[in-house]
């Protein structure tokens, strides 16, 4: 059993956009957690949030939300100055 909602496999999106979607939405998480170690490296004092707290508050959001795609939204998932 799964919950609505939660992605489960290819075979049920023929047309494959979602996959690539979510693709999309981890590479830009992992560029916005990038920039965040470059910046805290560089400037550790400007530096108020770390890549866990990220990671903990955005991939439940890939997990149950990643075929919405308001989710998927840079609107919506705009960290800071960062991205």
């Amino acid at each position: 059993d799964t919950l609505p909602g939660v992605f489960i496999g290819a075979d049920h999106h023929d047309d494959g956009r979602p996959i690539a979607e979510l693709e999309h939405y981890l590479k830009t998480l992992a560029r916005v957690l990038q920039s965040v170690q470059l910046r805290a490296a560089a400037e550790p004092e400007e530096v108020t949030c770390c890549p866990r707290l990220l990671l903990d508050t955005f991939l439940p959001i890939v997990s149950l939300q990643a075929f919405n795609p308001k989710w998927l939204s840079p609107d919506h998932l705009r960290i800071g100055s960062l991205q």
